[in-house]
């Protein structure tokens, strides 16, 4: 095989579609997924997190919950191999986080104290992971930094934050 070859199948590709009918899968509702450092797809449902290795799937559903909140909103997978996912917990659509770790298979939750979020406010809205591994948060106000060795958690200014992403003099924070 040539290099220029390289991106082309021998053959047709075959696709294959998964729904609750013929799989393990709990929800054809998928809100979001990520691929691990093993190359399993997690996916974020409207029933709980859902992994796939390439040959079955293995649900999880969020501890003491009730139905209406296994609906993950989004997940990350970070480089320690952890599942970040937002769940929306009941009717009233209040997001939290919960960490999952694969190994153990336990989802710890962060609670609203420990991320500092007010009653008012709907919660966490995305999650990332910076190159030092720590763990960024937008909520409906602003954008947090959980530090992943201390888990302390800084409050980040919007202004300071868009600067420090957009601002091309800036060369690390």
């Amino acid at each position: 095989m040539q290099a220029q070859d390289a991106f082309f199948f021998e053959g047709q590709p075959s696709f294959e579609q998964y729904t609750t009918r013929n799989s393990q899968i709990p929800s054809n509702l998928i809100r979001c997924m990520d691929i691990d450092q093993n190359g399993y797809i997690w996916l974020g449902t409207f029933s709980g997190l859902t992994v796939y290795n390439g040959y079955e799937f293995k649900n999880y559903k969020i501890p003491e919950t009730s139905f209406f909140s296994n609906l993950i909103q989004e997940l990350k997978v970070d480089s320690r191999g952890w599942i970040w996912v937002i769940v929306r917990l009941g009717e009233d659509r209040i997001r939290h986080l919960y960490r999952f770790d694969p190994i153990t298979e336990v989802f710890t939750l962060l609670s609203d104290e420990q991320l500092k979020i007010e009653e008012e406010w709907i919660g966490v809205g995305q999650i990332d992971e910076d190159k030092e591994g720590n763990i960024w948060m937008t909520t409906q106000k602003d954008v947090r930094r959980l530090h992943i060795n201390s888990h302390e958690l800084d409050d980040v200014e919007t202004t300071i934050f868009t600067e420090k992403i957009f601002d091309e003099k800036v060369e690390s924070y």
